[in-house]
């Protein structure tokens, strides 16, 4: 069924079942290379997981650059910071190099995260022929920040997706996590439907 063609108005009537197709998809690693991974804002709690997945993309050898992008500020265990400059912090903690970090420290929403991200990319990198770029994220926010990548970054990206690993955030464990069962999934499932009916972005099957 197409997510465009079901009720909003019946949302809470979704299968533990349907809602993990439409938040999570069939996404898999596709374990090729590029040349950044745009790694995307959130949460204080999910930051150092995120920042670990994109340096072990970086430190594997399959990105070159990593573009930590988010300025919404919060209180965190590195101090009160943007999403960004506490990501970078950890990047560095991993291993990944200041010089190969593209700081970008504007985006407040994942929208923002796309458009502000290509703008680092063009200052720095000016690329013109077709380049893979990840995007790393939370595994139940990769969807939805995939197909806003589709829709947002210039034509000339190949968007992939890598997703930060975490036992208790996966498409067949989340219902067991009271953190995301209070509300994450609940808003990406309410998000897509919004941004599909909106044709801001493609529309999914479940």
């Amino acid at each position: 069924m197409k997510y465009s063609a079901y009720d909003p108005k019946r949302l809470n009537e979704l299968t533990r079942e349907q809602i993990s197709q439409i938040v999570y998809g069939d996404w898999k690693d596709d374990g090729l290379t590029g040349v950044a991974a745009l790694l995307l804002g959130g949460p204080p709690e999910e930051m150092e997981m995120r920042s670990r997945a994109a340096a072990h993309l970086y430190l594997a050898g399959r990105v070159s650059y990593v573009i930590p992008t988010g300025g919404v500020y919060h209180d965190t265990e590195l101090g009160h910071m943007t999403e960004a400059e506490c990501m970078q912090e950890y990047l560095l903690q991993f291993g990944v190099p200041k010089d190969h970090i593209l700081l970008e420290n504007e985006a407040t929403t994942t929208r923002e995260n796309m458009l502000f991200g290509a703008i680092q990319l063009e200052r720095h990198l000016r690329l013109r022929s077709p380049f893979r770029v990840y995007i790393v994220t939370a595994p139940y926010h990769l969807r939805r920040s995939m197909l806003l990548a589709r829709t947002y970054l210039p034509r000339t990206y190949i968007v992939s997706g890598y997703a930060a690993h975490d036992p208790t955030d996966g498409k067949d464990v989340w219902h067991l996590n009271p953190y995301l069962m209070k509300n994450p999934i609940d808003k990406e499932v309410h998000l897509l439907k919004n941004y599909i009916d909106n044709g801001e972005i493609e529309d999914i099957d479940f």
